[in-house]
């Protein structure tokens, strides 16, 4: 139970850090959009196979930014 609260932590610690890393109106599109993440953020996390399924079905530019992904992790990812 220790170790759930540890990640739980540490996930809410980068989500806040993430958050502040974009403007309000980036987080403020997202949320209009309904989409889960960003097509950038896609992009970059699909190569760690983390798929926005939901989004790729609904957003063409979402099921775009998929295909364009790479299928290894690059080393220059800032994740």
């Amino acid at each position: 139970m220790e170790v759930k609260w540890a990640v739980e932590i540490l996930l809410k610690e980068w989500a806040l850090a993430h958050y502040k890393t974009h403007p309000e109106r980036v987080h403020q599109q997202l949320l209009a959009s309904g989409r889960f993440m960003t097509p950038e953020a896609t992009v970059k996390l699909a190569s760690l196979g983390i798929y926005p399924v939901q989004d790729m079905v609904f957003s063409d530019e979402a099921a775009h930014a998929g295909r364009l992904a790479p299928r290894a992790p690059t080393d220059d990812a800032d994740y």
